[in-house]
């Protein structure tokens, strides 16, 4: 069947498998006060330029790991931008989870008054992949972003959470005013992999940063207050950290990251501001060298000083491997991170692997088989910090750092 929908929705509505996909031929409103519920499995297939505007209302949109939610272009022949956007306009609540969007100006956009909440969500070859907010609650987590001209403009609520998200071949992955960024990755993005900006008393931990022109770049107002920087691997980027457009008394403190390997400076501050980024791993210990990886006041007087001593000698050899034969697992999910009595590893191939889990002590703690997935018991693993890698045959392909809380 299908259903050709366009107007204004007045009253709660919901959209049904049975009736999907669902055809919007004309612009769609969702009036104020009405809720719109998208079942599993719903296509929802825009005509060019149209868009749906949910005005002071609900959308919730909760499909499923097997049953995805798909809003995407009616156009045989689709490209980026063809059909315009879902539009947040002061919307009561928004529930996105297990939902695809793909060839929008912009799959989310606008400012919900209350709740933001996107999970498990896929956004591939948009303009923008999502540039919603909300003035209260924001939590993006276990979403994709990825082949968008830019990932996700995401401004900070009263509360924004950012976790398990991987943004990947953008121009921009994630430009973030401001929340905390935990556990992603941000890999081969053209321009920035991560854009802080007016960020006050953020954390960005436990990601992993790779390949991009610019890791992480720190656009700053200059708040005053303190941000943290710690247990990252930047790695392989053009420029690893990149400090730029700050004033005030901003305080950065950067700890216990890998920043290697990235090919014009592992840290460039293009402020007045002091960097703290001593206890951190440079991969060499050539103190010399690691100088040479820095641009500061030792480059130009107009910009301040990096403190990178000392080196962290004991998380180095943890964070960093050489000689390695590691593939593009770009499907390769461990969560939740930081785990508490069980521990999720997830690959989108058919392939049989072995991973392997070690203590702060390059201890083995866990040997294990799994073909896809498994669910590893960790209920006798003490606290702390641990590494993994997975094997194929005699070949290490993947490694990376969990934490038990």
């Amino acid at each position: 069947s299908q259903s050709n929908v366009s107007g204004g929705i007045f009253s709660d509505k919901t959209w049904t498998l049975a009736n999907s996909p669902y055809i919007v031929t004309g612009d769609v409103v969702v009036f104020p006060g009405v809720i719109l519920t998208i079942e599993p499995g719903v296509a929802v297939k825009f005509d060019n330029g149209t868009n749906m505007e949910i005005r002071q209302s609900t959308l919730i949109a909760n499909g499923t790991d097997s049953n995805q939610i798909v809003f995407t272009s009616n156009n045989l022949n689709p490209t980026k931008g063809i059909w315009g956007h879902i539009y947040v306009n002061q919307s009561v609540s928004i529930q996105v989870k297990h939902c695809e969007f793909h060839y929008a100006n912009s799959g989310l956009t606008g400012q919900a008054a209350d709740s933001l909440l996107v999970v498990s969500s896929t956004f591939t070859e948009n303009i923008m992949g999502m540039d919603a907010v909300s003035n209260n609650f924001i939590r993006i987590d276990s979403c994709i972003f990825r082949n968008n001209d830019n990932g996700q403009h995401l401004q900070s609520g009263n509360s924004t959470s950012i976790r398990n998200c991987t943004y990947i071949n953008n121009g921009t992955g994630l430009y973030a005013d401001g929340g905390n960024v935990i556990n992603c990755i941000l890999d081969s993005n053209s321009v920035y992999g991560l854009l802080k900006h007016v960020a006050c008393n953020d954390t960005v931990r436990d990601n992993e940063i790779k390949y991009n022109r610019t890791g992480l770049a720190n656009d700053f107002s200059g708040c005053g207050g303190t941000v943290y920087i710690h247990h990252n691997a930047i790695e392989n980027n053009n420029v690893g950290i990149l400090f730029q457009n700050t004033g005030g008394s901003q305080v950065f403190n950067i700890y216990s990251n890998s920043l290697c390997s990235n090919s014009i400076y592992n840290i460039q501050n293009l402020t007045a501001l002091s960097v703290n980024a001593a206890n951190n791993c440079w991969c060499s210990n050539d103190f010399s060298f690691i100088a040479t990886t820095i641009y500061d006041a030792y480059d130009d007087v107009r910009y301040g000083i990096v403190t990178y001593m000392p080196i962290d000698t004991l998380l180095c050899p943890m964070l960093y491997y050489t000689g390695i034969e590691e593939q593009s697992l770009k499907s390769f999910y461990t969560y939740p991170n930081p785990f508490t009595n069980s521990l999720n590893v997830k690959v989108n191939n058919n392939e049989q692997l072995q991973i392997i889990i070690y203590d702060l002590f390059s201890r083995k703690f866990l040997e294990q088989i799994f073909t896809n997935s498994t669910s590893i018991n960790t209920e006798q693993f003490p606290k702390g910090i641990y590494f993994y890698e997975v094997r194929n045959t005699n070949r290490v392909i993947k490694q990376g750092k969990v934490v038990k809380n």
